[in-house]
């Protein structure tokens, strides 16, 4: 039987690899004091419903047996939205969360249906430092992985201000955005050619296409200027790139995505109107990484090798031997793996070999154990471990 339509399964080899990235982005959420969070992966639909723009079709909803309409996470932000309608949370709020999620969208390289998807948000902070800390921390794990990446910035308000300037109603902002937003996938002339479609004037692209962040002067061209203060300080490599708008429609000021050679591997944006709490919205920003397309995008590049520190081959009738041992190391903090089955030596290192474990501890008749490394091919013999 086949594996449903754009889910992938991950084999240890490949876990392996997943879990190493993981490691380096847990690590360094906590670095920047980011808390571990967890939420269900069903929520009712109405939690998603006008809040993700043109993302609502892509949302896998269902009935439940009581007709209640129920949805996988499409992401980890709008449930923050409940989070917030449910607990008594200190602000600022800063969380990250890691896990699945599910999009029901055409299936190709790098996007799935079902996929690992890694966030943080900072709730509670108006000021750009909130950004600021959430692409710094985002920007510190991609240096980590080995990867050259910079960070492309713009503003939802200043291109809603360029569109108010050029006559565009307040209400088709969101239709010209989402046409913005589709340059990387159809090009400049494509863009051009859907703003004809839907009755706007194309010289929209020019304008934005001629924007200078420094000869602008309104309230969004200086919060701007104040996040690249900020991103100067932390060292951080950015473009402003008036073209990034992100799909999804609660953003409502910054926008922000990591690009490397390999392209966009993260992004996110400031949503001030979406989190309702005690009374009045509260402002809010944060990134997401969808690991499984960095997976994809990296996995030459992540160490393979297994978890387990020694595997103990025993030859002759020295099971019970290689079984007491194995119980020792573990109680030292060792990962270990013992070979349950009666095979030859030979058999036992190659199936170690297959399983990308470096060393071998062989027990046999000597009061010494021998410890073999099979990358290198040396072997030493040892009183103990």
């Amino acid at each position: 039987m086949n594996k449903v339509k754009g889910t992938k399964d991950y084999l240890p080899e490949e876990m392996r690899k997943v879990k190493r990235i993981l490691e380096i982005i847990e690590k360094n959420f906590r670095k920047f004091g980011f808390e571990p969070m967890d939420t269900p992966r069903l929520e009712y639909y109405e939690l998603f419903a006008g809040r993700l723009g043109e993302g609502e079709k892509d949302v896998f909803k269902f009935d439940d047996k009581s007709g209640r309409k129920l949805a996988l996470r499409f992401d980890q932000t709008a449930s923050l939205v409940r989070i917030f309608q449910n607990y008594a949370v200190p602000l600022p709020f800063k969380r990250y969360s890691i896990g699945k999620v599910w999009r029901y969208e055409e299936p190709q390289r790098g996007r799935y249906r079902e996929f690992i998807q890694a966030d943080i948000d900072i709730v509670g902070v108006k000021s750009p430092l909130a950004d600021a800390e959430v692409i710094a921390c985002m920007y510190s794990i991609f240096k980590e992985i080995g990867l050259n990446v910079k960070v492309s910035i713009n503003s939802r308000k200043l291109i809603d201000d360029v569109l108010d300037s050029l006559g565009i109603k307040k209400e088709d902002y969101t239709k010209v955005l989402r046409i913005i937003d589709k340059k990387d996938k159809v090009g400049y002339e494509g863009v051009k050619n859907l703003l004809k479609k839907e009755g706007f004037d194309p010289k929209i692209l020019e304008v934005i296409s001629s924007l200078e962040l420094e000869n602008i002067k309104s309230e969004a061209a200086e919060e701007l200027r104040q996040l690249i203060k900020l991103l100067d300080k932390y060292n951080i490599e950015f473009e402003f790139n008036p073209f990034i708008v992100r799909g999804l429609d609660y953003y409502t000021s910054f926008v922000y995505e990591i690009v490397s050679e390999i392209g966009t591997v993260s992004g996110g944006g400031r949503y001030d109107n979406m989190i309702y709490y005690n009374g009045e919205y509260i402002p809010a920003c944060g990134m997401a990484i969808g690991v499984s397309r960095l997976y994809d995008l990296i996995k030459d590049k992540i160490n393979d090798s297994s978890f387990v520190d020694y595997f103990i081959a025993w030859v002759g009738n020295n099971f019970d031997k290689a079984f007491n041992l194995a119980i020792e190391l573990r109680k030292k903090g060792y990962n270990i793996d013992l070979n349950l089955n009666k095979r030859s030596l030979s058999k036992q290192l190659e199936y170690a070999s297959k399983r990308k474990i470096n060393k071998v501890i062989i027990v046999g008749n000597s009061d010494k154990y021998t410890v073999k490394n099979l990358v290198t091919g040396e072997q030493e013999e040892v009183n103990e471990i």
